[in-house]
């Protein structure tokens, strides 16, 4: 997941400031040393405050490991988070929906399992990786409301379980990409549905097709404004 690059990046933090020190000796001082990195690179504050998380997280398996002494966990643990208004860290700026014409004017511009994807999250509100990897079997098309028991979301590693309705509207477009076997994915490029639509694939798609409707607001370039909307 993205969540491994966010590691090897924070890990680039804390060697450049730190590498020959001691894990050990790390404080809560240097702690707010990488922090202050970070905000000087312009991170907003609320990412910030998800990075630092990490580095707590990779001590506390070193505790567990006895690498390092608790007292090292312990004193990182009293680094608070970055409060609104009160630090130098930039604010993100507030993301509004897009509007639904502007979604609408991309549909001729886009091929079928795009629009269809599109639609689809549209309808449900599930997010961009979990629309393209649903597969026949993850259906339950029993009763006039249908369910989505999606195999891959962000909680699925606790042991969760994500069920997704699916009313009328997102029904008949499905029914007409639903595959024979169960083992299929909905949303494939090819008749078998032996592989999903990829995600490169699915953005560049959303890309062209924003590029070929003219006025586009440029926020329609990136798949997550695009597409994710309440249903």
């Amino acid at each position: 997941t993205s969540e491994v690059q966010v590691v090897r990046d924070l890990l680039k933090r804390l060697n450049r400031l730190y590498r020959n020190r001691l894990a050990a000796d790390f404080s809560p001082r240097m702690l707010k040393a990488v922090r202050d990195g970070m905000i000087a690179d312009g991170l907003v504050r609320t990412s910030i405050n998800k990075h630092i998380s990490p580095i707590r997280r990779m001590f506390r398996w070193a505790v567990s490991e006895e690498l390092v002494p608790a007292a090292v966990l312990v004193g990182l643990q009293s680094v608070r988070g970055l409060q609104l208004g009160r630090s130098n860290a930039r604010e993100a700026d507030r993301i509004l929906p897009v509007p639904q014409n502007s979604i609408d004017a991309i549909e001729r511009h886009a091929p079928v399992l795009v629009w269809g994807l599109i639609q689809i999250q549209g309808f449900t509100g599930v997010r961009p990786g979990a629309a393209r990897s649903m597969r026949v079997r993850d259906l339950n098309m029993q009763g006039e409301i249908w369910e989505y028991r999606v195999s891959l979301h962000k909680t699925e590693h606790h042991g969760k379980q994500r069920v997704v309705m699916i009313g009328k509207r997102g029904q008949e477009i499905l029914s007409e990409l639903l595959k024979r076997e169960l083992e299929a994915f909905v949303f494939s490029p090819d008749l078998e549905g032996s592989r999903p639509y990829r995600r490169d694939s699915y953005r560049n798609a959303i890309v062209r097709g924003c590029e070929a409707a003219m006025g586009m607001p440029r926020e329609l370039r990136y798949i997550d404004a695009a597409v994710r909307k309440l249903p």
